[in-house]
């Protein structure tokens, strides 16, 4: 991953932060109206997946530096989504939706290079946690 992409990352997330909870909302609403199976795998709280989803990208966020270290964290993520039922199809339907909420919430503050390079961190993680080791 570039340097470019990890700092217009860093730069983007500064505006989701503030209003994470929110933007986690969005997510799980756009992925249940686009994949309303998905709804089953849930056991808790969306309020309480929200912030786990948003915690999860934060690190991601802060990692981008040093992306080996996230390797094993996200390794073990995507075995325990594996045991919840999550199936590799599924992961690309969750970028689309990761990405459409950010732009949703940001709107013009969600450049083209902003989506290409949450695009390139979604991939690098989405490919870790869907890897053989899992």
């Amino acid at each position: 991953m570039e340097e470019k992409d990890k700092e217009i990352i860093k730069e983007s997330w500064k505006k989701i932060e503030p209003n994470k909870n929110e933007i986690g909302l969005l997510f799980y609403a756009n992925l249940f109206k686009e994949e309303p199976t998905v709804a089953t795998l849930f056991r808790n709280p969306i309020s309480s997946q929200s912030r786990k989803l948003m915690q999860v990208l934060g690190i991601l966020v802060e990692g981008l530096n040093n992306i080996n270290e996230l390797i094993p964290p996200l390794q073990n993520l995507g075995k325990r989504h594996k045991e919840y039922g999550v199936e590799n199809f599924h992961y690309p339907i969750v970028g689309r939706c990761l990405l459409q909420s950010i732009q949703e919430y940001l709107g013009q503050d969600f450049s083209d290079e902003a989506r290409q390079a949450w695009t390139k961190v979604y991939g690098i993680a989405a490919s870790v946690m869907t890897s053989d080791h899992n």
